[in-house]
């Protein structure tokens, strides 16, 4: 707590914006951004909790051996070797670059591959990962945002080459967890990433017949875009890399 404190006074000491903040703060020359409750958004208090939900659209599903060789797979950063003999051990690794880590729990490298990976890889991959983080938790592998990524790549190749025999099942149950932790923090806080969980939202009750998620997923998109886009349709952010992102977003889920 010492260090934390110390941190910020030498801040304080070095940023002069910082400093006409504070003391305009002080002297109420500033309001305090108005009280919320974390993780949810005015607009879902009639749909939160989301309940669970059994999936109602049948999915296809793919039999599929075992994968052969090797395969590498497209990280930010890097690029890794996965054998057929460990599957398992592409999640076992650690990264220095947490964008690195989170691309694998997003399943990032499936977009890339997506018309040429075997699904024998896609399937040990997927059984890997149920196998360490398959159960909702509170860490980076069920981070709202990464979740809802995770979701939608696997629904992208599900569309096109079938799925898993437990796909459906375990998917279902990226709705509730993401509708458990949605990252709204306030009018002053709330980034774009709030859109994205109700992308994710939306893609897995429309995919798997989620009737209570495709309905939250389409009341954060509608709210959400009101609040983060102009009215010519530019990100408030004035980010070009958020801008394409979002087009791609809304398009998709159009």
């Amino acid at each position: 707590m010492i260090s934390a404190l110390t941190r910020k006074a030498q801040n304080l000491m070095r940023d002069p914006a910082l400093r006409r903040w504070v003391i305009a703060r002080l002297l109420g020359q500033v309001k305090a951004p108005p009280p919320y409750r974390a993780h949810r958004p005015p607009y879902l208090a009639d749909m939160l909790p989301l309940p669970d939900e059994t999936p109602t659209v049948a999915v296809q599903t793919t039999p599929v051996g075992a994968p052969s060789d090797e395969i590498v797979l497209p990280l930010p950063g890097k690029t890794v070797t996965v054998s057929a003999d460990n599957p398992g051990a592409f999640f076992d690794d650690t990264d220095d670059d947490i964008e690195t880590a989170l691309a694998r729990h997003r399943f990032a490298w499936l977009p890339l591959l997506i018309d040429s990976i075997d699904p024998a890889w896609v399937t040990a991959l997927w059984d890997a990962w149920q196998a360490r983080f398959g159960t909702p938790g509170d860490g980076w592998a069920w981070h709202p945002y990464t979740a809802a990524e995770r979701a939608v790549n696997l629904l992208d190749f599900l569309r096109r080459q079938g799925a898993p025999a437990d796909a459906a099942a375990a998917l279902a149950l990226h709705a509730p967890a993401i509708a458990g932790r949605l990252e709204y923090f306030g009018e002053h806080d709330t980034s774009n990433h709030l859109c994205n969980n109700g992308r994710g939202l939306y893609r897995l009750g429309a995919e798997l017949g989620l009737s209570e998620a495709r309905r939250m997923g389409f009341a954060i998109l509608t709210n959400e875009a009101d609040r983060i886009l102009g009215p010519g349709g530019v990100l408030r952010e004035g980010s070009s890399h958020y801008q394409y992102l979002y087009a791609r977003n809304f398009a998709d889920v159009w």
